[in-house]
């Protein structure tokens, strides 16, 4: 895989973020957690890494192993804030596609 760095960025993002739902699911704030998995979402992955990541995926000179990181990035993280939505039957929506790629597996 040759991640980019919109690949670096968002996994620090969701990381930090995942740190901030766990912090608040820890102290019974779940609504703080769900605002947090929301303004991730729609505010970072969906509006700017979904977009930026999109110049790799639909890019037919790059490279098997950049669009590979990139697909890899989009599961791992719809996969890690799934996880915290404690909402199985929309994540498994939302995964199984995504899933059912062989180049995302590891």
């Amino acid at each position: 895989m040759e991640p980019g760095v919109f690949d670096a960025w968002i996994r620090a993002r969701a990381a930090a973020a995942t740190d901030r739902v766990r912090a608040a699911l820890d102290g019974f704030h779940f609504n703080e957690a769900a605002r947090e998995i929301q303004a991730f979402t729609w505010g970072e992955f969906c509006d700017w890494y979904l977009e930026l990541s999109k110049t790799v995926l639909y890019d037919d000179d790059a490279s098997p192993a950049a669009k590979n990181a990139a697909l890899h990035t989009l599961y791992t993280t719809l996969r890690d804030v799934a996880a915290h939505c404690r909402c199985p039957s929309p994540a498994r929506a939302v995964l199984g596609p995504v899933q059912a790629l062989d180049m995302v597996r590891r």
